[in-house]
């Protein structure tokens, strides 16, 4: 029976929605222009503030994740046919989600140089990355999940004693024994 909601169809969707946040805004600051030359009790003179926002092709760990959703997106339109899920599709689908969770991770420790002050060009910078790491990171782990049940399901099949393999001695349709 064919299922219209399948563990393949949700991991896809999970796919195409972390590939749809290479466009969300990743970073959102407060930019602030600044008489570059110290005030006389030390202080900066604002100019002028502005705020800008930081798309997810513009940082170099949102342009990652992004190209690790799509390269499991295609993967999971190759093998998405194969019945009874293989479990090396599932052990590639949660290794890619565990990437895209240490991209992020590295990226939100990592220093953008669009998110840096530089008060000798007199620019001073408020605020940071922002929640669609976060998300990313919830779908790598939704994802994760997904690769998780479908293994937990393969090895439910097989139950005590049962071999994943046909032709071990698990399988009941190996005989032994001399014949008679």
């Amino acid at each position: 029976m064919n299922r219209w909601l399948s563990t393949t169809r949700v991991a896809v969707l999970l796919c195409l929605l972390g590939c749809s946040t290479l466009f969300l805004p990743w970073a959102s600051v407060l930019v602030m222009a600044v008489d570059p030359a110290p005030q006389a009790d030390g202080s900066y003179k604002a100019k002028h503030t502005v705020s800008e926002s930081h798309a997810g092709y513009q940082l170099w760990h949102g342009a990652a994740s992004a190209i690790t959703f799509f390269a499991l997106f295609l993967f999971l339109l190759v093998t998405g046919p194969l019945r009874p899920v293989p479990w090396w599709r599932s052990a590639i689908l949660l290794l890619g989600a565990m990437c895209v969770v240490v991209i992020v991770l590295v990226g939100l420790n990592f220093r953008h140089p669009a998110l840096e002050s530089d008060l000798g060009r007199g620019r001073v910078i408020l605020g940071g990355l922002g929640l669609t790491n976060h998300a990313v990171i919830g779908l790598a782990a939704g994802l994760g999940l997904i690769a998780a049940l479908e293994m937990r399901s393969r090895v439910a099949a097989n139950g005590p004693g049962k071999s994943a393999e046909p032709g071990t001695a698990a399988d009941p349709r190996r005989q032994s024994g001399s014949g008679g």
